[in-house]
């Protein structure tokens, strides 16, 4: 949540290649109430050849939550 005005952030975020998370979506926008309720996996984002996710987001409005959640995956052996 930005706590103070800005134009726009980009987030990334790294994953171990043997625990890869089952799915990773954005988070847009989110009421902070919402965040403590169970996850509910939205559009499901692909990770790229380094094991990232990344995303941009623009005029992120004060208030309100932005980024990443994942659920996690299985280890692989």
């Amino acid at each position: 949540m930005p706590l103070v005005t800005c134009e726009s952030f980009e987030v990334r975020v790294r994953f171990d290649p043997r625990r890869p998370p089952r799915v990773v979506w954005r988070l847009d926008r989110v009421p902070p109430s919402v965040l403590a309720d169970p996850p509910q996996p939205g559009e499901p984002l692909p990770l790229d050849g380094a094991c990232e996710v990344a995303q941009e987001f623009a005029g992120p409005q004060l208030g309100y939550a932005y980024g990443l959640r994942w659920l996690p995956g299985q280890d692989i052996p």
